[in-house]
């Protein structure tokens, strides 16, 4: 997994991975419960995430995972960021690296 290409995603593009190994960072809206919980995406909408670890309500997490089709994500690992991380700025920086021109600088062919 380490040399695998993970795009950083938001609630909004996930539906264009499906299948696909992800990372998509957001604030944890429900702490876990039987195995799922609601992710408020960077840019504000959630996201269902099937996890087997716990995140405390109001963390904000980074979660590498396969987009289901559905639009879910099944983490496959993730990570517990500060409190004072900046969504919008990070929503604003996928905007950036998604847009057309500047994708090929942030992914690899």
């Amino acid at each position: 997994m380490a040399d695998a290409v993970t795009p950083r995603v938001c609630a909004e593009t996930l539906p264009q991975y499906t299948s696909k190994l992800v990372r998509l960072v957001g604030r944890v809206k429900t702490a876990p419960a039987g195995g799922r919980m609601v992710l408020t995406a960077a840019d504000g909408q959630d996201v269902s995430v099937r996890t087997g670890k716990a995140h405390a309500a109001g963390s904000v997490v980074e979660v590498i995972g396969n987009v289901a089709a559905d639009a879910s994500v099944d983490e496959t690992v993730s990570t517990t960021f500060n409190e004072d991380f900046d969504l919008e700025l990070y929503n604003r920086m996928l905007k950036l690296a998604n847009h057309p021109f500047n994708k090929p600088m942030f992914m690899s062919a």
